[in-house]
């Protein structure tokens, strides 16, 4: 993976928001599967993550080259779950179904930042891995004091 570190930070940033909103997903199902009555406003609240991680899930998949299982996976969850009225009525096998897929979902989107991360530390530590040699920061110093001298010729 050939990525700079401007994109990389950039898709470690997209991938947080939407595991953000997939956690916040996570919290209303949790609530309402412990709650008997479901205010409008959660429901509105669930509508708009719903409609949010809907959105941003073909996205994600394309920025971040995640396989089309992905993406089928998290429409699939999406559309069992009509409303969170209509999850406070599913059968506890249900309830326990897609709890698992939310969750291996969620495992995915985890183990994909850990890739980025690894990689971050990865092309920090090789850097740092140059300027461990003396022979490299010599020659470095050598240029920024040939620069410091020329530039001091040329200003006189």
């Amino acid at each position: 993976m050939s990525l700079g570190r401007k994109d990389l930070e950039r898709r470690i940033k997209l991938l947080e928001d939407f595991m953000g909103l997939w956690k916040e997903l996570h919290g209303i199902l949790e609530s309402s599967a412990k709650n008997d009555q479901i205010s409008v406003v959660s429901e509105e609240n669930f509508l708009r993550i719903k409609a949010e991680i809907a959105r941003r899930q073909a996205h994600i998949s394309e920025i971040l080259q995640l396989n089309h299982h992905f993406s089928d996976e998290v429409m699939s969850l999406m559309s069992q779950i009509v409303s969170i009225r209509d999850f406070s009525t599913f059968s506890s096998i249900q309830t326990k179904r897609v709890e698992s897929q939310w969750h291996n979902l969620f495992i995915l989107m985890n183990g994909q930042m850990g890739k980025y991360e690894a990689y971050c530390e990865g092309t920090f530590s090789k850097w740092m891995q140059w300027l461990r040699h003396p022979v490299i920061v010599i020659l470095a110093l050598i240029g920024i004091l040939l620069g410091f001298y020329f530039l001091g010729h040329k200003l006189r």
